[in-house]
Protein backbone atom coordinates (compact mmCIF):
# COMPACT_ATOMS: atom_id res chain seq x y z
CA UNK A 1 0.00 0.00 0.00
CA UNK A 2 1.15 3.77 -0.73
CA UNK A 3 1.29 7.18 1.17
CA UNK A 4 0.08 9.78 -0.06
CA UNK A 5 3.14 11.83 -1.78
CA UNK A 6 5.33 14.12 0.00
CA UNK A 7 4.18 17.47 -1.61
CA UNK A 8 -0.02 18.33 -2.20
CA UNK A 9 0.48 19.38 -6.15
CA UNK A 10 2.10 16.02 -6.61
CA UNK A 11 -1.57 14.76 -6.00
CA UNK A 12 -3.42 17.34 -7.68
CA UNK A 13 -1.34 16.74 -11.07
CA UNK A 14 -3.28 12.95 -11.03
CA UNK A 15 -6.77 14.67 -12.01
CA UNK A 16 -5.49 15.75 -15.29
CA UNK A 17 -3.02 13.32 -15.87
CA UNK A 18 -4.64 10.25 -15.30
CA UNK A 19 -7.65 11.30 -17.46
CA UNK A 20 -5.22 11.87 -20.81
CA UNK A 21 -3.29 8.57 -20.40
CA UNK A 22 -6.01 7.10 -20.19
CA UNK A 23 -7.48 8.05 -22.83
CA UNK A 24 -4.83 8.28 -25.04
CA UNK A 25 -4.05 4.40 -24.46
CA UNK A 26 -7.65 3.28 -24.71
CA UNK A 27 -8.35 5.13 -27.70
CA UNK A 28 -5.39 3.54 -29.56
CA UNK A 29 -5.76 0.28 -28.83
CA UNK A 30 -9.16 0.32 -29.48
CA UNK A 31 -8.44 1.76 -33.20
CA UNK A 32 -5.54 -0.86 -33.71
CA UNK A 33 -8.16 -3.41 -32.51
CA UNK A 34 -10.32 -1.92 -35.26
CA UNK A 35 -13.34 -1.64 -32.46
CA UNK A 36 -16.38 0.11 -34.17
CA UNK A 37 -16.33 3.85 -36.25
CA UNK A 38 -15.08 7.47 -35.41
CA UNK A 39 -17.71 8.31 -33.32
CA UNK A 40 -18.26 5.25 -31.62
CA UNK A 41 -13.83 5.40 -30.88
CA UNK A 42 -14.90 9.03 -29.50
CA UNK A 43 -17.83 8.31 -27.21
CA UNK A 44 -15.65 5.04 -25.64
CA UNK A 45 -12.75 7.62 -25.03
CA UNK A 46 -14.69 10.24 -23.69
CA UNK A 47 -16.66 7.78 -20.99
CA UNK A 48 -13.03 6.42 -20.11
CA UNK A 49 -11.56 9.87 -19.73
CA UNK A 50 -14.57 11.16 -17.62
CA UNK A 51 -14.60 7.94 -15.27
CA UNK A 52 -10.88 8.21 -14.72
CA UNK A 53 -11.37 11.83 -14.39
CA UNK A 54 -13.95 11.55 -11.32
CA UNK A 55 -12.01 8.38 -10.12
CA UNK A 56 -8.75 11.04 -9.88
CA UNK A 57 -10.94 14.12 -8.35
CA UNK A 58 -11.96 11.55 -5.34
CA UNK A 59 -8.55 10.23 -4.70
CA UNK A 60 -7.31 13.72 -4.28
CA UNK A 61 -10.17 15.59 -2.49
CA UNK A 62 -11.74 13.30 -0.75
CA UNK A 63 -10.46 10.04 -0.45
CA UNK A 64 -9.28 8.77 3.20
CA UNK A 65 -6.20 6.75 1.32
CA UNK A 66 -7.45 3.33 2.61
CA UNK A 67 -8.26 -0.07 1.61
CA UNK A 68 -10.68 1.33 -0.61
CA UNK A 69 -9.01 3.51 -1.74
CA UNK A 70 -6.18 1.21 -2.87
CA UNK A 71 -8.40 -1.57 -4.56
CA UNK A 72 -10.07 0.91 -6.71
CA UNK A 73 -5.99 2.21 -7.87
CA UNK A 74 -5.29 -1.33 -8.53
CA UNK A 75 -8.42 -1.87 -10.56
CA UNK A 76 -8.12 1.07 -12.67
CA UNK A 77 -4.35 0.48 -13.12
CA UNK A 78 -5.16 -2.55 -14.85
CA UNK A 79 -7.99 -2.11 -16.97
CA UNK A 80 -6.42 1.48 -18.28
CA UNK A 81 -2.77 0.61 -17.60
CA UNK A 82 -1.86 -2.95 -17.83
CA UNK A 83 -4.74 -3.99 -20.13
CA UNK A 84 -4.73 -1.16 -22.91
CA UNK A 85 -0.26 -1.42 -22.96
CA UNK A 86 -0.28 -4.90 -22.88
CA UNK A 87 -2.25 -5.46 -26.04
CA UNK A 88 -1.50 -2.57 -27.63
CA UNK A 89 0.63 -4.02 -30.65
CA UNK A 90 -0.76 -7.65 -30.42
CA UNK A 91 -3.26 -6.83 -33.39
CA UNK A 92 -0.10 -6.75 -36.03
CA UNK A 93 0.46 -10.35 -35.36
CA UNK A 94 -3.33 -10.97 -36.67
CA UNK A 95 -2.05 -10.84 -39.93
CA UNK A 96 0.39 -13.57 -40.07
CA UNK A 97 -0.28 -14.96 -36.67
CA UNK A 98 -2.57 -18.29 -36.01
CA UNK A 99 -4.98 -15.93 -33.34
CA UNK A 100 -7.00 -12.63 -34.56
CA UNK A 101 -5.36 -10.12 -32.72
CA UNK A 102 -9.14 -10.06 -30.57
CA UNK A 103 -8.81 -13.54 -29.47
CA UNK A 104 -4.61 -13.04 -28.53
CA UNK A 105 -5.26 -9.77 -26.58
CA UNK A 106 -8.30 -11.82 -24.75
CA UNK A 107 -5.76 -14.45 -23.78
CA UNK A 108 -2.83 -11.80 -22.76
CA UNK A 109 -5.11 -10.11 -20.19
CA UNK A 110 -6.53 -13.58 -19.14
CA UNK A 111 -2.48 -14.36 -18.36
CA UNK A 112 -2.06 -10.53 -16.61
CA UNK A 113 -5.25 -10.96 -13.97
CA UNK A 114 -4.63 -14.47 -13.14
CA UNK A 115 -0.61 -13.72 -12.82
CA UNK A 116 -1.98 -10.37 -10.37
CA UNK A 117 -4.30 -12.54 -8.58
CA UNK A 118 -1.75 -15.12 -7.38
CA UNK A 119 0.92 -12.82 -6.86
CA UNK A 120 -2.20 -10.89 -4.89
CA UNK A 121 -2.46 -14.58 -2.72
CA UNK A 122 1.04 -14.86 -2.60
CA UNK A 123 1.44 -11.76 -0.63
CA UNK A 124 -1.25 -12.11 1.72
CA UNK A 125 -0.20 -15.72 2.29
CA UNK A 126 2.79 -13.94 3.81
CA UNK A 127 1.61 -12.41 6.57
CA UNK A 128 -0.53 -14.44 9.01
CA UNK A 129 -3.94 -12.77 10.59
CA UNK A 130 -2.76 -11.28 13.99
CA UNK A 131 -4.70 -13.05 17.18
CA UNK A 132 -6.29 -11.83 20.29
CA UNK A 133 -6.48 -8.30 20.40
CA UNK A 134 -3.47 -7.48 18.08
CA UNK A 135 -4.23 -4.61 15.21
CA UNK A 136 -0.84 -4.91 13.08
CA UNK A 137 -0.42 -6.68 10.14
CA UNK A 138 3.24 -7.47 9.65
CA UNK A 139 4.80 -8.39 6.50
CA UNK A 140 9.07 -9.07 5.59
CA UNK A 141 9.16 -5.25 4.28
CA UNK A 142 6.35 -3.23 6.14
CA UNK A 143 4.03 -3.30 8.89
CA UNK A 144 0.11 -1.89 8.74
CA UNK A 145 -0.71 -0.84 11.97
CA UNK A 146 -4.76 -0.16 12.08
CA UNK A 147 -4.82 1.02 15.78
CA UNK A 148 -2.02 3.91 15.33
CA UNK A 149 -3.67 4.33 11.44
CA UNK A 150 0.03 3.63 10.63
CA UNK A 151 1.76 1.84 7.04
CA UNK A 152 5.34 1.72 7.93
CA UNK A 153 7.92 0.56 5.19
CA UNK A 154 11.42 -0.72 6.41
CA UNK A 155 14.75 1.36 4.77
CA UNK A 156 15.47 -1.60 3.08
CA UNK A 157 12.40 -1.71 1.31
CA UNK A 158 12.18 2.33 0.03
CA UNK A 159 13.34 3.43 -2.66
CA UNK A 160 17.09 4.86 -3.08
CA UNK A 161 18.35 8.32 -4.23
CA UNK A 162 19.84 6.18 -7.17
CA UNK A 163 16.48 4.58 -8.65
CA UNK A 164 15.90 8.25 -10.89
CA UNK A 165 19.15 8.34 -12.08
CA UNK A 166 18.47 4.77 -13.09
CA UNK A 167 15.19 5.33 -14.64
CA UNK A 168 16.72 8.82 -16.39
CA UNK A 169 19.37 6.56 -17.71
CA UNK A 170 17.48 3.89 -18.68
CA UNK A 171 15.27 6.08 -21.13
CA UNK A 172 18.04 7.57 -22.76
CA UNK A 173 19.72 3.91 -23.35
CA UNK A 174 16.48 2.83 -24.56
CA UNK A 175 16.63 5.72 -28.02
CA UNK A 176 19.95 4.56 -28.63
CA UNK A 177 18.79 0.44 -28.59
CA UNK A 178 15.51 1.42 -30.89
CA UNK A 179 17.67 3.15 -33.01
CA UNK A 180 20.24 -0.26 -33.25
CA UNK A 181 17.39 -2.42 -33.43
CA UNK A 182 15.48 -0.73 -36.23
CA UNK A 183 18.61 -1.20 -38.03
CA UNK A 184 19.24 -4.64 -37.60
CA UNK A 185 15.53 -6.03 -37.97
CA UNK A 186 12.52 -5.93 -40.16
CA UNK A 187 9.18 -4.18 -39.09
CA UNK A 188 7.64 -7.80 -37.59
CA UNK A 189 10.56 -8.46 -36.11
CA UNK A 190 10.48 -5.11 -33.65
CA UNK A 191 6.78 -5.67 -33.10
CA UNK A 192 7.36 -9.13 -31.45
CA UNK A 193 10.41 -7.69 -29.79
CA UNK A 194 7.89 -4.50 -28.51
CA UNK A 195 5.52 -6.91 -27.77
CA UNK A 196 7.86 -8.84 -25.36
CA UNK A 197 9.08 -5.67 -23.99
CA UNK A 198 5.64 -4.37 -22.96
CA UNK A 199 3.74 -8.01 -21.86
CA UNK A 200 7.38 -8.21 -19.75
CA UNK A 201 6.68 -4.88 -17.78
CA UNK A 202 2.82 -5.38 -17.29
CA UNK A 203 3.83 -8.56 -16.37
CA UNK A 204 6.31 -7.44 -13.38
CA UNK A 205 4.15 -4.86 -12.36
CA UNK A 206 1.43 -7.27 -11.77
CA UNK A 207 3.65 -9.68 -9.90
CA UNK A 208 5.61 -7.17 -7.85
CA UNK A 209 3.69 -3.86 -6.97
CA UNK A 210 0.40 -4.33 -8.00
CA UNK A 211 0.46 -7.39 -6.38
CA UNK A 212 2.56 -6.28 -3.46
CA UNK A 213 -0.63 -3.96 -2.45
CA UNK A 214 -3.64 -6.30 -3.68
CA UNK A 215 -2.21 -8.68 -1.02
CA UNK A 216 -2.22 -6.24 1.84
CA UNK A 217 -5.59 -4.64 0.61
CA UNK A 218 -6.86 -8.63 1.30
CA UNK A 219 -5.50 -8.44 4.86
CA UNK A 220 -6.50 -4.97 5.77
CA UNK A 221 -9.84 -5.86 4.70
CA UNK A 222 -9.78 -8.92 6.71
CA UNK A 223 -8.60 -7.74 9.76
CA UNK A 224 -11.28 -4.49 9.18
CA UNK A 225 -14.44 -6.69 9.05
CA UNK A 226 -12.85 -8.49 12.20
CA UNK A 227 -11.60 -5.64 14.17
CA UNK A 228 -14.75 -2.99 13.07
CA UNK A 229 -12.20 -0.83 12.14
CA UNK A 230 -11.52 1.24 9.23
CA UNK A 231 -7.34 1.80 7.87
CA UNK A 232 -6.57 5.33 6.78
CA UNK A 233 -3.53 7.03 5.99
CA UNK A 234 -2.02 8.49 8.67
CA UNK A 235 -1.29 11.30 6.91
CA UNK A 236 -4.75 12.20 6.42
CA UNK A 237 -4.73 15.26 8.87
CA UNK A 238 -1.90 16.73 7.03
CA UNK A 239 -4.12 15.90 3.36
CA UNK A 240 -7.28 17.48 4.98
CA UNK A 241 -5.05 20.30 5.89
CA UNK A 242 -4.21 20.83 2.24
CA UNK A 243 -7.53 20.16 0.92
CA UNK A 244 -8.77 23.03 3.27
CA UNK A 245 -6.15 25.44 1.05
CA UNK A 246 -8.64 25.57 -1.89
CA UNK A 247 -11.80 26.70 -2.40
CA UNK A 248 -12.81 23.48 -4.50
CA UNK A 249 -11.43 21.51 -1.62
CA UNK A 250 -13.68 23.31 1.15
CA UNK A 251 -16.62 22.87 -1.63
CA UNK A 252 -16.26 19.18 -1.96
CA UNK A 253 -15.85 19.22 2.32
CA UNK A 254 -18.86 20.56 2.80
CA UNK A 255 -21.16 18.80 0.03
CA UNK A 256 -19.77 15.35 0.48
CA UNK A 257 -17.76 15.08 3.77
Amino acid sequence: MRNPPEQFAQLKILQWIGPLMAGATVFGVLKLHGFGSGDTLLWLTGAVMVLTWVLSLLSVWGSAWGSRHHLTAVAVEFLFLIAPWSTLLLPYFSKTGPLPGGRLSGLVLLFLLCSLLLSAWYNARRCPMPEGNEHKLKWPNCTIDLSKQTFTVSSEARPNNQQPVLAIGGGVASVGVYHWLSSQTTEQQMVVIGSLISLGICLWLCLVPMGRTLGQVWRVRQLEAMRGVRLTSARLPWLTKERQRFAFGRWWARTFG
